[in-house]
């Protein structure tokens, strides 16, 4: 199937009709009807039937859906990677970090380096690392800030080791979201220093011994990047050193 047929076959799956897909595609029927034959003819079996006067799809045409939208989605995605380059650098900075340092180190950061540069613009998004590093690839954003968790793969054996194992009622996916079920009175959770500073309902008391935390900036190997970016960095680690010595110590026995 050629590009042009996936979209027709697509179109006419989501408006049910040729004439809706005509209209989607802003062509006219007769040119989405013959799009059509042809991909038919060039596949040797039919897309759709029309029964009782509606557009069926075929089983064929249904078991090569899951196919047809995965080249749909490359296609979209080097639509979205030719619309990144396309902008001009240096103006906008796009940052993805991860919804725990968004939600405690961005804000501030972000405030003051937009006095830094007044003239300069920032797009913030907030996602889990491996969606990170895909949109760094894509050219979706211009850097990634993450951490690294040795938290969940310390306690993880921990737990293991316990006779009897304690059972877990609840799990989540974001530090964020432990605290909040914490507050709302589910149990204890471990969460990283940055989120438990937001606390302000529960009690915080640091690992003995502690763990080490590391923060990651990471961005497309051997391209140069603009000095917006290291002002950026420079504040995020500033302002990460400093959160982290807020972390109350514990009480001395």
């Amino acid at each position: 199937m050629r590009l042009r047929h996936i979209e027709v076959f697509q179109a006419i799956r989501q408006t049910g009709s040729i004439s809706g897909a005509a209209q989607l595609l802003h062509v006219t029927q007769p040119a989405v009807s013959k799009i059509l034959q042809h991909a038919e003819a060039q596949l040797g079996f039919p897309l759709f039937l029309r029964v009782r006067g509606k557009l069926q799809i075929t089983p064929e045409a249904l078991a090569l859906e899951r196919e047809v939208d995965k080249v749909s989605d490359s296609v979209e995605g080097v639509r979205r990677l030719a619309a990144s380059l396309r902008r001009q650098p240096g103006l906008q900075l796009r940052i993805g970090a991860t919804p725990a340092l968004a939600l405690s180190l961005l804000p501030p950061v972000i405030s003051q380096w937009s006095e830094r540069h007044p003239q300069s613009e920032c797009e913030l998004s907030s996602l889990h690392s491996r969606e990170l590093v895909q949109q760094l690839l894509m050219r979706e954003i211009d850097v990634a800030l993450t951490s690294s968790d040795p938290l969940a793969a310390q306690v993880g054996s921990y737990l293991k080791n316990l006779d009897p194992p304690p059972r877990i009622g609840i799990r989540v996916q974001t530090y964020s979201l432990a605290r909040a079920m914490v507050e709302s009175g589910a149990g204890l959770a471990l969460i990283d220093p940055f989120t438990a500073l937001g606390s302000q309902h529960t009690v915080v008391r640091p690992l003995n011994p502690p763990l080490p935390i590391t923060l990651y900036a990471l961005t497309r190997a051997n391209e140069s990047h603009p000095h917006t970016l290291d002002d950026l960095l420079q504040l995020f680690g500033q302002h990460a050193r400093e959160q982290i010595a807020r972390v109350p110590a514990l009480p001395r026995p």
